[in-house]
């Protein structure tokens, strides 16, 4: 690399990759000049020899309209950045219980066992729904009432499909006191009269249509009441 001086008003200034000089610029312009490979002007601190950079770290490359950008720290940054990645290493050596030359494959192997569970769950979450379908259409009781205590909206997508076309009303009530949501579903004439009460005695909120009313609510003590009355309504 070589840095030749130029002057404010030098054309060969023009061939220099730069913003633009500010216009109150005053005096000689340096121009860092490395081969064929690039050309920008002098904008940086002077150092007065090399060691005072202290060390480079070369970060990655990315490739962006025909050039490459290259991403790099240097000084007291390398330092820092050689600072938080053996933090970060040591937490993940104790939740991973592995070297950090481990690290990746153990990350790929806890991933592809997540896929593994979640999908499991979702076949038992079919499965469950598919029993509670089958012993709501064997029940006498007027009103379609079942609570379970996680919000899991497979579960409640896979209950109504396996009810079909059953014209008593459901009442679906999921998760725990503090966060809890109700699907009402029945004929459109007896959800759209009896939807907006059934949230006020839930003391919850929620809207539908088309025979399906949904909200939330936190106070699953409240269940029971609001069943009976919907009985009686019925």
């Amino acid at each position: 690399a070589v840095v030749p001086t130029q002057s404010k008003d030098d054309p060969g200034l023009s061939s220099a990759h730069t913003r633009g000089l500010p216009d109150d610029h005053t005096g000689p312009v340096r121009v860092v000049q490395i081969g064929e490979v690039d050309e920008n002007m002098c904008c940086g601190t002077h150092l007065s020899s090399l060691a005072q950079v202290q060390a480079i770290k070369l970060l990655h490359t990315e490739s962006k309209r025909g050039n490459t950008l290259l991403y790099f720290i240097c000084g007291e940054r390398v330092f820092k950045f050689l600072n938080s990645t053996l933090e970060i290493n040591a937490k993940l050596n104790v939740l991973l219980s592995s070297p950090p030359q481990q690290f990746a494959p153990m990350v790929e192997k806890l991933a592809k066992d997540s896929k593994s569970h979640r999908k499991q769950c979702e076949k038992l979450s079919d499965e469950l729904a598919t029993l509670h379908a089958s012993a709501l259409l064997a029940s006498p009781e007027p009103v379609l009432v079942i609570h379970r205590p996680t919000c899991d909206a497979q579960f409640s997508q896979t209950l109504q499909h396996r009810l079909g076309e059953e014209k008593r009303p459901l009442l679906l009530t999921m998760g725990e006191q503090g966060a809890a949501q109700v699907v009402f579903k029945g004929p459109d004439e007896m959800v759209d009269r009896l939807g907006k009460e059934l949230m006020k005695r839930l003391d919850g909120k929620g809207g539908g249509k088309n025979g399906r009313f949904q909200g939330k609510f936190t106070d699953v003590g409240k269940v029971a009441g609001a069943v009976e009355w919907l009985k009686s309504e019925i």
